[in-house]
């Protein structure tokens, strides 16, 4: 194991430019379909960034990072990811931006439902927990044919209380950050638990603005079919390449809060094709078949999220998070 580490290592740093921009480059902290992360130094200004590169200098990883710099550059919110300084170097496209310290909400979800039925949808964890699994913080799912606590008029769990209420924090914060973004005419296109950032202390930064486009803008004709975003988090619309607006992102959203408060995904397949199948025809499983112990309310805003045309989920990424945070509310 050692030996391997070692090798492991030995290569990346072979891979790693030790200067990049003025900015002496330290290790590499994380790797995406699009891009590489290092950890580097500002020897100017005496910092530590995050310095993003394309992974392999395509002309579509080249585009969407000069696209995401050219973001960022007109954004300005404290819960989106600051950019200190951008350029090329030896024609590499890079851009040092604000180094944070925390993990995504994919981590912290993962660690969430340790040793729980993490399944990869919520259809796949319904075909498995026909034996009323018990999930951390929940308790049992329902019996097959029986209302969920919250549905027959329960009061809810108390630890089921306690995680609600921190997933409705990570939600408004997430709903104003996007809101702040809509508002200036953009979609994300690409809002999903890694994109999602925790800090210390429990602020939430959006991060991986490389396919945000301007609302209301289709893909172009003749362009290629392949869904832009992540597809298990995409909207109907955007699998299609119908024009998109910030209901788009909407519907992402509703797919993250379905999956924290589940521990699965509302929709998986074993092919692209599959899943976007899903998306554009299947209705997710409701949650309380799911989990036991969750409102109605949050029940029905997060089918509504997930609503297959735009016009029938809620108009915004703030107000669907108020709405979430007002039924979690003790009381």
């Amino acid at each position: 194991m050692s030996i391997a580490l070692a090798t492991a290592s030995a290569a990346e740093a072979a891979e790693m430019p030790p200067w990049l921009g003025g900015y002496r480059v330290l290790e590499r902290i994380a790797e995406g379909g699009m891009g590489r992360l290092y950890r580097a130094l500002d020897t100017v200004n005496c910092r530590m960034v995050a310095l993003k590169t394309p992974r392999a200098n395509t002309l579509a990883e080249s585009a969407s990072l000069l696209r995401e710099a050219a973001t960022l550059r007109r954004l300005d919110h404290p819960g989106i990811v600051r950019l200190y300084a951008d350029g090329t170097w030896d024609g590499v496209p890079w851009m040092a931006l604000e180094l944070l310290e925390g993990r995504t909400l994919l981590a912290e979800m993962d660690a969430q439902w340790e040793g729980a039925d993490r399944a990869r949808s919520g259809e796949s964890r319904r075909r498995r927990s026909r034996e009323t699994p018990t999930v951390p913080g929940w308790g049992a799912a329902p019996a097959p044919g029986t209302a969920s606590p919250a549905r027959s008029g329960g009061a809810l769990p108390k630890a089921a209380a306690g995680r609600l209420e921190g997933v409705a924090r990570i939600v408004l914060q997430l709903g104003t950050i996007l809101d702040h973004l809509h508002g200036r005419g953009l979609v994300h296109r690409d809002v999903k638990p890694a994109n999602v950032f925790l800090r210390h202390g429990g602020r939430v930064t959006l991060l991986d603005f490389g396919l945000v486009c301007r609302a209301r803008i289709a893909r172009p004709a003749g362009a290629s079919s392949l869904c832009v975003g992540t597809m298990q988090y995409a909207a109907p619309e955007q699998i299609v390449g119908a024009a998109v607006d910030a209901r788009a992102d909407v519907y992402s959203m509703g797919c993250i809060l379905y999956e924290l408060v589940t521990g699965a995904r509302p929709f998986d397949g074993d092919s692209s094709h599959e899943l976007a199948q899903k998306h554009l025809y299947r209705e997710a499983p409701a949650p309380s078949t799911l989990v036991t112990g969750l409102p109605w309310q949050v029940e029905d805003l997060i089918l509504g999220m997930l609503a297959k045309t735009p016009d029938d989920r809620p108009s915004s990424a703030g107000a669907a998070a108020r709405l979430l945070a007002t039924a979690v509310q003790p009381g």
